[in-house]
């Protein structure tokens, strides 16, 4: 088991006949992304996200001018996190995995509970699907994740010149 980390606060999940840990990551852009370890010594099973910055931005914005109240839907709204999940090549099927087992979520329900499905184009591939993460301990994690960023840029900053 991987020891580094408590272990206990993140979500299981058995992916293509792996029993896994979801873990929350940052790119280096700052965007979130989810991969999957093996629970018995941590070894990386699967990225489960794929980073498409110029999407995202376009996408929030849509969401932003277009449903103004999406984010007080949501019980976490000021910490909501959207990914892009790769669902297709070797991942064929990671969506279904993470959506049954509530780790996202489609972001808009539309009536009698139907989801709008909302994609993004990356290459050769047409339909990414882009997701909300809705699981509260993966939300808090990622909460840490930036304050650690955030402590590490500061901190890297310390001791330079200004040149104002």
């Amino acid at each position: 088991m991987n020891l580094s980390k408590d272990n206990s606060i993140y979500p299981l999940v058995i992916y293509k006949g792996w029993q896994c840990l979801v873990r929350p990551v940052l790119y280096p852009d700052g965007n979130p992304g989810l991969v999957l370890e093996d629970i018995d010594d941590g070894s990386p099973v699967a990225t489960c996200t794929v980073n498409l910055p110029i999407q995202m931005i376009k996408i929030t914005e849509m969401l932003e001018e277009d449903f103004p109240l999406l984010l007080n839907d949501h019980d976490n709204s000021s910490n909501i996190q959207f990914v892009f999940i790769k669902d297709y090549s070797e991942n064929e099927g990671m969506l279904r995995t993470l959506q049954e087992a509530g780790i996202v979520d489609h972001p808009i329900y539309g009536n009698y509970g139907v989801p709008n499905r909302i994609y993004a184009s990356s290459g050769y591939i047409k339909q990414v699907p882009f997701q909300y993460i809705c699981h509260n301990e993966l939300i808090e994690e990622f909460g840490k994740l930036y304050e650690e960023q955030t402590l590490n840029l500061v901190e890297s900053h310390i001791g330079e010149p200004d040149y104002a």
